[in-house]
């Protein structure tokens, strides 16, 4: 039966002499297989045992129940240099209660689930789960180099807390689609300094192009350090602050109509894409339509918008396009969108050069949905650096 035992702990190392199976875990007393050990100071090979221990060490489960090895560790003397030393063992690092394979299994399993989650499933203290999490996810992220090779840099703002609180900022390779960094403050001075502090000249001179929203701040960092980084306005943020325009339009509408059934609950069939409204919004927006006229022109005009955007053509087509369509909004003479024209026409040379890279920011999308996730698994974070961590755990 102790045959047995050890082929299932599937430890060469040790010899397994006695075992019990209680309620709720397996206590295997084992000890190591060898009569000698080798001295790690001068390597000379030893055989004089002073003194004996036993050390509890928490190994994977078996059949639901947590598995304690009784450890017998010995101490020997050194005949050569006369130094004293406890045995190794290759399954468990000195000073751990945890065999590496038992840790490793619990940062897996914190991947998917929250350091609480796996305490109370695993019935180990929350900071023990926390460092062993911490400890190989360092250990992971010093291994990648993710910064190696990046072309396309994206840098986004994300909240940390509900309410759009306490915002970090997110470095993104856009063609590998994964968070290469995350920082703790989104102003230019920390970031250009956290930058410079982390990272070397040649990360800089890879970048070919930076995309960003419509922050100076952003796109400072990028005038300042990567000089071979063509600058690009993020095509979403441009869209959405079209899409704020189209609503604050809707907003000023129902207010000067408050009681023109027509013009209620229409806030996400007006930014919804014409081609994905069903047969129902398609006539909700016919009735608006009809009560004001000119809520169909901004409309189209947001429809359009989008299209120059979708259309395959150069920068020079590009800006063609986009001046016709700042003439037709300008005609209209709606505050609303005269606010928009006026943020597009300080940012236009930055949002032309999409044109030129067709690059944007939209799987952020994808990876902000994650972050959130992560942030409702552990009920928010207290420790950025435990944030940061699983965000670039989780964003690979």
């Amino acid at each position: 039966m102790l045959v047995h035992i050890e082929e299932l702990l599937n430890l060469p190392e040790i010899s397994v002499y006695s075992y019990t199976i209680e309620q709720t875990r397996i206590k295997i007393e084992c000890t190591s297989r060898f009569e000698v050990a080798v001295c790690p100071s001068c390597l000379t090979v030893c055989s004089e045992v002073k003194m004996y221990y036993t050390k509890s060490v928490r190994d994977l489960s078996m059949n639901g129940k947590a598995v304690i090895l009784e450890l017998k560790e010995r101490q020997f003397r050194c005949p050569e240099c006369g130094a004293y030393f406890i045995e190794r063992f290759g399954f468990v690092d000195p000073f751990r209660t945890m065999t590496r394979r038992y840790e490793g299994y619990i940062s897996g399993v914190c991947k998917g689930a929250s350091i609480k989650q796996v305490s109370v499933q695993e019935n180990l203290l929350w900071d023990v789960v926390q460092e062993i999490f911490t400890r190989h996810a360092a250990a992971e992220l010093e291994q990648e180099g993710r910064h190696q090779g990046v072309r396309w840099l994206g840098i986004d703002e994300i909240a940390v807390k509900k309410g759009h609180k306490d915002f970090v900022a997110v470095l993104i390779d856009l063609e590998r689609a994964c968070v290469i960094d995350v920082l703790e403050q989104r102003n230019k001075d920390f970031i250009i300094k956290y930058l410079k502090e982390n990272y070397d000249q040649e990360f800089f001179d890879q970048i070919e192009v930076f995309s960003c929203d419509m922050w100076g701040g952003f796109v400072g960092v990028a005038k300042e350090l990567m000089p071979n980084a063509t600058i690009v306005i993020d095509r979403f943020h441009v869209v959405k602050q079209l899409h704020k325009a189209l609503n604050d339009y809707r907003k000023t509408l129902r207010k000067d109509f408050p009681n023109d059934e027509n013009l209620k609950r229409l806030r996400w069939v007006l930014l919804k894409r014409a081609e994905d409204l069903s047969p129902e919004e398609k006539t909700r927006l016919e009735q608006a339509f009809s009560s004001c006229p000119l809520l169909e022109q901004v409309y189209q005009l947001k429809e359009t918008f989008r299209k120059i955007f979708d259309a395959q053509v150069s920068r020079e087509t590009g800006e063609n396009l986009l001046e016709l369509w700042v003439t037709q909004a300008k005609s209209l003479n709606i505050p609303a969108l005269n606010t928009f024209l006026k943020t597009l026409t300080r940012w236009k040379e930055l949002i032309l050069n999409y044109f030129l890279k067709r690059i944007s920011n939209g799987i952020l999308e994808g990876i902000n949905n994650l972050i959130k996730t992560l942030k409702r698994q552990a009920y928010g974070y207290a420790n950025f650096q435990h944030f940061r961590q699983r965000i670039l755990i989780a964003c690979q």
